[in-house]
């Protein structure tokens, strides 16, 4: 757990794992021709504060998309 004072600042660590045949496909699949890149991102991030309306805070995080590749 972090804690930050008023108008304070932290140094966050985020563990990341890599699907290396999911990349190693998407790689495959650019330099054969396709010009786009798919992506995942996922998590949350739980907080509390001193606030009352914002005592404690799960939020679920995810996006996917895809990414245009020029050439």
């Amino acid at each position: 757990m972090i804690q930050l004072n008023q108008k304070g600042s932290a140094i966050l660590s985020l563990p990341v794992s890599i699907n290396f045949f999911e990349m190693g496909k998407a790689v495959y699949n650019l330099i054969t021709g396709s010009r786009q890149l798919n992506y995942k991102f996922n998590g949350s991030l739980d907080m509390s504060s001193s606030l009352h309306l914002l005592k404690d805070i799960h939020l679920p995080v995810e996006k996917t998309g895809t990414v245009d590749i020029l050439r």
